[in-house]
């Protein structure tokens, strides 16, 4: 998840993917406005049922294809969730296939320049993805890029912090295969049910529960508090990007929000809102809120 007019004027493609709700199906093309108004039209509730396919090798070939331009030489692919997830293997296998034809084609065609993709499993998902994206976009416009920019960022991401909270955790209980089912048991269910809820630490692919909170103001509370803490201990990029399963004017209503863009603002920090990609809306819920940053002083 990164803001949608920072993807334009940086040139960063999502590739479109279908998130299943009941029997509606909704393309995701990284719209901003259309993710809102899914979120805004009743359709992701717990009620129904949601889901998400894995993209097929010959899926994300064929978005490659139609997306790559003549005269690029390097791409970088991010991909979402756990370490190794199947969207990673098939896009290592897509890409390479995609590079192949594409250098056939050049060099049939006396096209002096090679072109090369790197695909770096970001092991995180939503706002930690999307902070690992900005830091690319930063490190390509200093002059990084190849093999050097894969190495950077695969130790990046292992410093990427990124902290979930979902309102309704009947989304965790019915996906055992979302990184923070992981830390999801017996015990958590229960104390769910008289309000406490899960906030979640996602880094370097693997999420654990750090912290039950009273209420879910408190626990939005509590994620955006963690960034603020994030900033004062130094960040190695400058962005903290927020990911929010909603419109995302409804995070000014929470005193903490406020106290962030001060902090970001002091230290010259950009604070990047987006829509929840209705992907990770699927499989968290309505008010699901990802708060992620990049940083090797900060603890959690």
């Amino acid at each position: 998840d990164l803001v949608e007019d920072f993807r334009k004027r940086y040139n960063v493609e999502m590739m479109p993917q279908v998130a299943h709700f009941g029997k509606a199906e909704l393309l995701d093309r990284g719209d901003q406005q259309e993710r809102i108004r899914a979120y805004l039209g009743n359709l992701v509730r717990a009620d129904v049922e949601s889901k998400v396919s894995t993209l097929s090798v010959n899926q994300i070939r064929d978005n490659l294809a139609s997306t790559i331009e003549h005269n690029w030489t390097h791409a970088i692919i991010i991909t979402p969730a756990t370490n190794h997830s199947p969207t990673f293997v098939n896009t290592v296998q897509a890409s390479q296939q995609v590079a192949v034809v594409v250098n056939r084609v050049r060099k049939s065609s006396v096209n002096p320049f090679a072109f090369h993709i790197g695909v770096v499993d970001s092991g995180n998902i939503a706002a930690g993805q999307g902070v690992l994206a900005f830091d690319a976009v930063a490190r390509i416009h200093v002059g990084l890029f190849g093999d050097r920019l894969i190495h950077h960022l695969e130790g990046m991401r292992l410093l990427v912090h990124n902290f979930v909270v979902t309102r309704d955790t009947h989304y965790i209980e019915r996906d055992n295969t979302h990184l923070c089912a992981q830390s999801w048991g017996g015990w958590s269910r229960i104390l769910a049910a008289f309000g406490w809820l899960p906030i979640f630490h996602i880094t370097g692919g693997k999420a654990r529960m750090i912290k039950r909170v009273r209420g879910y103001d408190a626990a939005v509370g509590h994620a955006l508090q963690r960034a603020i803490d994030g900033i004062a201990a130094g960040l190695k990029t400058p962005a903290v990007c927020l990911s929010y399963a909603g419109d995302p004017l409804e995070l000014d209503r929470f005193p903490q929000f406020a106290a962030l863009k001060d902090a970001a603002r002091a230290k010259k920090i950009r604070i990047l809102i987006t829509p929840m990609s209705l992907i990770e809306g699927a499989r968290l819920g309505r008010y699901a809120l990802s708060v992620a940053f990049a940083s090797s002083g900060y603890r959690p």
